[in-house]
């Protein structure tokens, strides 16, 4: 239920997110991707060519966090130099797949 439609609408508007949110009804995309876990990020550069996939950081806490992946691959990319790390393990709750019928 936290992760319905509605409340990640709700959360995007909280936060206000400055990028489109996908709702995956079929989940034929995430499929596609490779999505295991939530977060599963996919950086595109301008050309939609994945440049990097993963986790967002090293650590669920915070605090504890020493590499932060997402950022450091935005931030080559915005400085148009390649994503040094273009992969890394996400980690989080695992994708609830739809039953197939």
């Amino acid at each position: 239920p936290e992760d319905s439609y509605e409340k990640m609408q709700a959360r995007a508007k909280e936060k206000a997110y400055p990028f489109p949110y996908l709702f995956d009804a079929t989940q034929a995309t995430a499929k596609a991707y490779g999505a295991l876990v939530t977060p599963h990020v996919y950086l595109l550069d301008g050309e939609r060519v994945l440049r990097y996939r993963g986790r967002v950081n090293d650590n669920k806490d915070t605090a504890a966090v020493k590499s932060h992946d997402l950022t450091n691959a935005i931030d080559a990319l915005l400085a148009g130099k390649p994503v040094e790390t273009a992969a890394t393990k996400a980690f989080g709750c695992s994708v609830k797949w739809r039953k197939e019928s």
